[in-house]
């Protein structure tokens, strides 16, 4: 869209209550295909690409401070509704937005970095935590990177204003550099960041301002059925992986079992997951976040066996998850009533990573409305092909 054309549609919504959440996911013929002990085979690109989904978020009423001629990016923009806190991004034409969550360490779940990138570099980002970070080697002279992390604090009842500071050398990657400055409201705060490499034009650097400016406290969260943008989680402890999830979907804060061996190492449901209680089952299962679900939830676990020979008495991982893995000849599997779980649909799938050797369970549950629509079971299945593993 050519910049007068975006400034005549931003004329006429800038009185709009609501704005259309519609992030660009990260395009998956762009992720990279190299191994590393960050990132071991290809990760999924998005979890719920069954449907463009247009919705809208209640925004506080406040207004960041403009520094660029054109002004904070509104109504004209999209909006990325950040999973992690409560700050929407706006993201013009021709940018994408995703957000990262890391951990460094074992044991660790997910209180760590997490941040909000807004782009329009081609390469693959989502690995990158935080401003100064190595890039990619796909990463353009001419690329630019809005970077938003929250700021733990109490937020401010006066709202302040968005204000960067002086270009600073960016030490890790030859010739960027970045400026941040902190804009609050009385939800938080939030710290925002302009990163651009050597050769990024003027015009958009002036776009990146506007987004940076367009950041915003929102006052509702979306429902977790109807959003598109995923989550990328890391562990980069010593038995390293990733998963990628639906924004909106919640990760476990801690482990929902005392378990040694298996060691759970995520979970992940659409409902507060809270830990301990008796296993419905004979398997390792967390019994309160079971207790927990409703007709229309998907919880999710995956627990690594560490007991030595036991990958050789697993299955090969399943070239793409879904009720039929690992169910060999049991006709009750498919279905998932063979875990007899009372109101839901449940799958046990053990199995070997191939890359690593590891040996893991994978148990997913579904009540009975979310295992009839299709676009929130196959989200779980979808979220385990994502996984990836590293030794």
């Amino acid at each position: 869209m050519k910049t007068d054309e975006r400034d005549e549609r931003l004329g006429l919504t800038l009185d709009e209550a609501v704005t259309h959440l519609r992030p660009d996911p990260p395009d998956p013929g762009r992720v990279m295909r190299r191994g590393s002990g960050r990132r071991m085979g290809i990760v999924a690109a998005s979890v719920a690409m069954v449907a463009v989904f247009v919705g809208a978020v209640g925004f506080a009423a406040i207004q960041v401070g403009k520094e660029a001629g054109n002004g904070p990016a509104t109504g004209s923009s999209d909006t990325f509704a950040s999973p992690d806190f409560r700050w929407t991004v706006p993201v013009l034409d021709g940018w994408r937005a995703f957000a990262t969550r890391t951990v460094r360490g074992p044991g660790a779940m997910i209180r760590d970095l997490r941040s909000t990138l807004v782009t329009d570099s081609a390469a693959d980002l989502r690995g990158v935590q935080s401003v100064a970070s190595p890039l990619p080697v796909d990463a353009a002279a001419s690329d630019v990177i809005v970077l938003v992390d929250p700021f733990v604090g109490t937020g401010s009842s006066e709202p302040t204003t968005l204000a960067l500071g002086v270009d600073r050398d960016d030490d890790a990657n030859a010739g960027w550099t970045w400026r941040d400055g902190k804009v609050c409201a009385a939800t938080g705060c939030a710290r925002v960041y302009l990163w651009h490499g050597p050769s990024a034009g003027a015009s958009a650097l002036d776009e990146a301002m506007r987004i940076a400016e367009g950041v915003r406290p929102v006052e509702t969260r979306t429902e977790p059925s109807m959003v598109v943008p995923t989550v990328l989680f890391q562990d980069l402890g010593q038995d390293p992986f990733s998963v990628e999830y639906p924004a909106g979907w919640t990760l476990a804060e801690e482990p929902l079992t005392d378990l040694i061996d298996p060691r759970e190492i995520v979970s992940i449901g659409t409902f507060p997951l809270r830990p301990g209680g008796a296993a419905p089952t004979d398997a390792f299962l967390p019994g309160n976040a079971i207790a927990d679900m409703g007709p229309g939830d998907v919880f999710l676990t995956v627990q690594e066996r560490r007991t030595p020979g036991t990958a050789a008495r697993y299955p090969g991982r399943p070239a793409q998850f879904g009720p039929d893995a690992g169910c060999g000849s049991d006709p009750a599997c498919p279905d998932g009533t063979s875990l007899g779980i009372e109101g839901l649909r449940a799958w046990w799938i053990p199995f070997t990573d191939p890359s690593t050797g590891r040996a893991f369970y994978a148990f997913v549950a579904m009540g009975e409305d979310a295992y009839r629509d299709p676009a929130r079971s196959s989200a779980a299945w979808t979220i385990l092909d994502s996984m990836t593993f590293g030794s």
